[in-house]
C-alpha cells in the first residue's frame, strides 16, 4: 500500500515538473516572440525613417538645383538684358530738357537698382554662391536685399565666437532662414525683422524675429503658411536641429538650435 502511495506521489510530482517545464517553454516562446515582434516593428520603423530621410534629402536636392537653375537664368538672361537697357539709356540724348534728363535718371537708377537686386538674389538662390562665402555672408546678403526695398528695417546679431559648419548644414539653415523671413515679409505685417546667430560651446542657434501682429498657434500643413514651417521643421531635423516656433501679439520668432559637436 505504501509502495503505491509512493508511486502516485512520484507520478504527481513527476506530472508537477512536466507542467511547470511546459509553462516555461511556453513563457520562454512568448517572450521570444514579443521580442521578435519589438525587433521587427524597431526595423520597420528604422527603414521609414530612413526611406523619409532619404526623400527629404532628395527633395531638397530637387529644389537647390531648380534655384540655382533659376539663378544662373537671372544672372544670364534678365541681368544681362538690364544691363544693355541701362547702357542704351547712357547713350539716348536729354533733348526734353530739364524735365526729361530728370526722367531719364530716374530710369536710369531703377535699372540700375534692379540689376543689383537681380544680383543679390542670384547670389542667395545659388548654392555654390551660398556655400562659397558661409552662412553669415550669405544672411547679411539676404537682409540686406530685404532692406534695400525700404519696408523693413532689419538687423543680424551675433552672439559668441562664430564658428564655422558642415557645409550642407550651413546651407539647409540658410535655407530655413530664406523661409522663415519669407513668411515674416508675407504674413506679419512686421516693420523689424532681426536674426540672431548665438554660438555657444556645443550648439548654435539661430532665430528669426519679427514684430508684427503674431498668429494665434502654429498653422497646420493644411493651412496657409503651414507648408513653410513643415518645411524648416523637417530641414531642421535633416541636420540634427531642434526646431521651435512661438507667436505672441508682440511678434514672431521662429528658432533652430543646431549641435556642433
Amino acid at each position: 500500500m505504501a509502495d503505491r502511495f509512493d508511486e502516485v506521489v512520484i507520478m504527481i510530482i513527476l506530472a508537477s515538473l512536466l507542467l511547470l517545464l511546459l509553462a516555461v517553454i511556453v513563457i520562454v516562446s512568448v517572450i521570444k516572440y514579443k521580442q521578435r515582434q519589438r525587433r521587427h516593428v524597431e526595423e520597420k520603423n528604422a527603414i521609414r525613417q530612413q526611406f523619409n530621410q532619404e526623400l527629404l534629402h532628395t527633395r531638397i536636392e530637387i529644389q537647390e538645383q531648380t534655384l540655382k537653375h533659376i539663378a544662373q537664368e537671372i544672372h544670364d538672361n534678365i541681368g544681362q538684358t538690364l544691363s544693355l537697357a541701362k547702357l542704351h539709356l547712357n547713350t539716348i540724348g536729354t533733348r526734353e530738357g530739364h524735365e526729361g534728363a530728370e526722367k531719364l535718371g530716374t530710369t536710369k537708377d531703377l535699372v540700375s537698382k534692379a540689376i543689383v537686386d537681380l544680383r543679390g538674389l542670384s547670389r542667395t538662390l545659388n548654392s555654390d554662391a551660398v556655400l562659397s562665402g558661409g552662412l553669415l555672408k550669405a544672411v547679411e546678403s539676404e537682409l540686406a536685399l530685404i532692406g534695400r526695398a525700404g519696408v523693413f528695417t532689419t538687423s543680424l546679431e551675433i552672439t559668441g565666437q562664430p564658428v564655422s559648419l558642415d557645409p550642407q548644414k550651413e546651407l539647409i539653415l540658410f535655407r530655413i532662414v530664406q523661409e522663415a523671413l519669407n513668411n515674416s515679409i508675407k504674413h506679419s505685417e512686421a516693420s523689424r525683422i532681426v536674426v540672431s546667430l548665438s554660438y555657444g560651446e556645443n550648439s548654435v542657434c539661430t532665430s528669426v524675429a519679427d514684430n508684427g501682429k503674431g498668429a494665434v498657434r502654429a498653422p497646420a500643413a493644411d493651412q496657409p503658411g503651414g507648408t513653410g514651417l513643415l518645411n524648416m521643421k523637417s530641414r531642421s531635423e535633416i541636420i540634427g536641429g531642434t526646431f521651435s516656433f512661438t507667436s505672441a501679439a508682440s511678434g514672431t520668432e521662429v528658432r533652430v538650435i543646431l549641435p556642433t559637436n
